[in-house]
């Protein structure tokens, strides 16, 4: 089991090389899903979504760039959480895709995509061996972009989560979204702005959070980030979104945040 060894980190085997740029990769990684951002603390990711670096998980993936297309889908453990755990005895596993297509012209770079991921935990009921209904399956589905025209790059994503719990027979939405806009000024700098939102339930109102942030990334040399991060939250609620699955301070009304961030690339 992936978690044997810890899932703080990913560590794979990877075979490529096939006519297409195709490949199959096997150990354990994060979901092919959506915008790779260097920053989880968003709402399409840990602070919403609960896609955390936690949620590396044991995986066989195969995908490819066949001309301008390129796509990945992965079968994962899909034990309880989304990711590894110490004896996964769950007999349902989870399923990540992604697919994009990617326009160039001149200067200008467009990847258009979508993603989607889909997991069950639990057993359906059974009288006959005294089973309890005990499933929940939560299913996330979204597109994503880049485009970049020169030092300037935007990159968006909307998710759509459904929460459903067999037991209770309830069904949660969700929906989180992010912006940002880039311009790297000179080579090694980066001066971004964003936009960050989140509904942890559409049908209660109000209910969503928004946060606007600032932040400048500098690095100083290959592989290695250095990023300052300012951001401020407006919320429909004066106290923070009570999802488990979220931080209720980052929701708050008001909130203000100051973050650092050091990343080593290898």
């Amino acid at each position: 089991d992936w978690s044997v060894l810890g899932n703080s980190f990913e560590a794979f085997a990877m075979v490529y090389g096939f006519k297409g740029d195709f490949y199959l990769k096997a150990g354990g990684f994060l979901p092919p899903y959506g915008l790779k951002l260097p920053n989880h603390r968003v709402f399409i990711r840990e602070d919403g979504l609960g896609i955390s670096p936690a949620s590396r998980d044991a995986a066989i993936e195969v995908g490819g760039r066949p001309g301008p297309l390129s796509f990945a889908v992965a079968v994962f453990n899909g034990g309880v959480g989304g990711g590894g755990t110490i004896l996964d005895t769950d007999p349902h596993k989870a399923v990540s895709g992604r697919l994009d297509v990617t326009f160039n012209y001149r200067k200008f770079h467009l990847i258009v995509g979508g993603s989607l991921w889909g997991n069950t935990v639990g057993e359906a009921e059974d009288e006959a061996e005294d089973v309890v209904e005990s499933r929940s399956r939560t299913i996330r589905f979204g597109p994503y972009l880049t485009a970049a025209l020169g030092p300037v790059l935007i990159l968006f994503e909307l998710d759509f989560e459904e929460s459903k719990d067999f037991a209770s027979d309830s069904t949660i939405w969700k929906r989180a979204g992010y912006l940002e806009l880039s311009v790297v000024p000179v080579q090694g700098l980066d001066i971004q702005v964003s936009w960050d939102h989140f509904d942890p339930d559409l049908d209660l109102k109000p209910n969503t959070v928004d946060r606007v942030g600032i932040g400048v990334e500098v690095f100083p040399v290959p592989f290695l980030e250095f990023k300052f991060l300012y951001r401020h939250s407006f919320a429909d609620v004066e106290v923070g979104i009570t999802d488990a699955r979220t931080f209720p301070w980052a929701a708050s009304n008001g909130m203000d945040e100051v973050m650092f961030f050091i990343h080593a690339f290898l």
